[in-house]
Formats: C-alpha cells, structure tokens, sequence
C-alpha cells in the first residue's frame, strides 16, 4: 500500500509558486498605498478647525468725487 504525500495548503502553495499572482499582489498593495495618499480617508475623521480670525479684505483708500468744472471740456 503507498504511503499518503502530506498535502500542502493549497493557496499558500498557489501564491508563493506563481510569479504573475506576486505581482498582481504586490501591484495592489501599491495600488492600495497610492490611494490612501492621494485620497486621505482619515481626513473625514480628523477636525482640522484653526481658532484664528479670518482674514479680512485689503482696505481700499477712500474715492474722492470726480472734480466738476463749470466750463464744458474742450473736444
């Protein structure tokens, strides 16, 4: 009677044996990492308020009238 092989687990021996699923792996982790630095899901956690005065607009100097002449301008 032959002896019984010891079985491997199957998606561990699937993983580490195939070279294309390391690599879809590894691209999704990248994938993965990219997208929590561009999109910053904590930041719809996290409270950012700033207890400071909103800046104000520039003051512009104060507009004199136009000066009136009595006499009609010249063309």
């Amino acid at each position: 009677m032959a002896t019984p092989t010891p079985r491997r687990p199957l998606l561990r021996h699937t993983l580490g044996r195939r070279p294309l699923v390391r690599i879809l792996i590894v691209a999704g982790v990248v994938l993965v990492a990219a997208a929590l630095l561009v999109f910053e899901p904590w930041a719809l956690v996290i409270d950012r308020r700033v207890d400071e005065a909103a800046p104000a607009p520039p003051r512009r100097p104060p507009r004199h009238p136009p000066h009136r002449s009595s006499s009609p301008a010249a063309s």
